[in-house]
């Protein structure tokens, strides 16, 4: 569902804070060989250092107007629009005109939860309609630094469990599917999951 990519570019000048140059840059991106993608194009000062800053999302899933605090918010479960995709490229010094190909990588954990035993269910007279689930999670996403912060307790709504996706483990389907904002370093969460049949 990705369909915008959002960038800046900040001047990047020893024992300084890094200076933003270019402000509220944004294009669209097209499916190609089945990767979305845009080519984006600016002026950089020969002999400085930079760093660009990217992130690509679906048109208005998230405030995109600073990447350096991009509050990261869920309405409710099963939301595939609230994915995006993210990226830092720096570059020591310009010494000419260049070109560079960008990979951009999933800010997120996807949590999946899946059952084996669906089919019985339903014999036994349980149809799952909906799912959500409680987690304490960062909301808040520094693209800049990587940092996350602003943890708080996120109750998703209620949605209709994911009918059209594929579970990553063969012989479970899904219940249900939500992004989690996390930081670098491991941690261990306690996730409470509802179903409503």
């Amino acid at each position: 569902t990705v369909n915008k990519l959002y960038y800046e570019v900040y001047t990047c000048i020893e024992g300084q804070d890094p200076v933003k140059t270019h402000i509220d840059s944004v294009a669209t991106m097209t499916n190609v060989d089945g990767r979305m993608t845009a080519q984006v194009e600016f002026e950089l000062v020969k002999g400085q250092a930079f760093d660009v800053v990217f992130w690509a999302q679906k048109d208005g899933a998230y405030d995109a107007s600073n990447l350096t605090n991009i509050p990261v918010n869920w309405a409710k479960c099963n939301d595939e629009t609230k994915d995006a995709f993210t990226a830092v490229y720096h570059h020591n010094e310009v010494k000419g005109s260049f070109e560079k190909n960008i990979t951009l990588y999933r800010p997120f954990a996807q949590l999946n939860i899946g059952t084996n035993d669906i089919e019985d269910a339903s014999n036994a007279g349980m149809t799952v309609a909906e799912s959500l689930i409680t987690v304490t999670t960062p909301t808040l996403l520094n693209l800049v630094t990587g940092e996350v912060s602003e943890e708080q307790t996120v109750s998703y709504a209620f949605a209709s469990t994911p009918e059209e996706e594929t579970f990553p483990v063969e012989g479970y389907e899904y219940l249900s599917m939500n992004y989690l904002l996390v930081g670098a370093e491991k941690s261990t969460i306690d996730v409470e999951f509802y179903i409503n049949c």
